[in-house]
């Protein structure tokens, strides 16, 4: 599990962050008050990607997380399940939102 250190945030220089920032394959951004999924490009080796009890409408933004194996989207406000074909998802929660339809 690969996670940014603090220090380098603290008094690391762009590049040094940039440099960690490419390396993070968990993040959790559960009960954050996420209202959607965005600006997750750079995070192109993430594989674990927690966002639980957020406040989350619609399923966007992953396409760049080729390597995503692993989302909890539990406890939101989706009703339409569309955007996950094309990722290679062996574990998926979307318990406790209003889902009223999937895309085939």
């Amino acid at each position: 599990r690969r996670c940014v250190q603090s220090d380098i945030v603290e008094r690391g220089s762009s590049a040094q962050l940039a440099e960690a920032v490419l390396r993070v394959t968990h993040m959790r951004l559960d009960r954050e008050c996420v209202g959607s999924l965005e600006n997750l490009e750079p995070f192109t080796r993430i594989t674990n990607l927690y966002v639980q009890h957020n406040q989350i409408e619609r399923i966007e933004g992953l396409s760049t997380l080729r390597h995503l194996s692993f989302l909890t989207l539990a406890h939101n406000r989706i009703n339409h399940v569309s955007n996950l074909r094309d990722l290679p998802l062996r574990f998926l929660d979307l318990s406790h939102n209003a889902i009223d339809h999937i895309d085939e």
